[in-house]
């Protein structure tokens, strides 16, 4: 999962590439231009983009928790 993360932020993205863990929630963010407000969701969907955000929300799910993107920023919460 993380991984996805971060080969996605290096793909889409712009460095510096910055990943923070608080707790049970895991953040990568970039300087990119980041994904438009109406596309935040369907990147999560397979082949949209490829399959690795898709991989990410799946995992994030199987374990209690959620992936959302809030523009460059990728935020996975897991339950505690």
């Amino acid at each position: 999962m993380i991984r996805n993360l971060l080969e996605n932020a290096r793909r889409h993205g712009k460095p510096p590439i910055r990943v923070r863990v608080t707790g049970t929630q895991i953040s990568v963010c970039d300087q990119g231009p980041g994904v438009p407000e109406a596309e935040r969701e369907k990147i999560f969907e397979p082949f949209y983009r490829g399959l690795g955000l898709s991989i990410v929300r799946r995992i994030a799910r199987r374990h209690g928790g959620e992936a959302s993107c809030t523009g460059s920023c990728f935020v996975v919460s897991l339950k505690p």
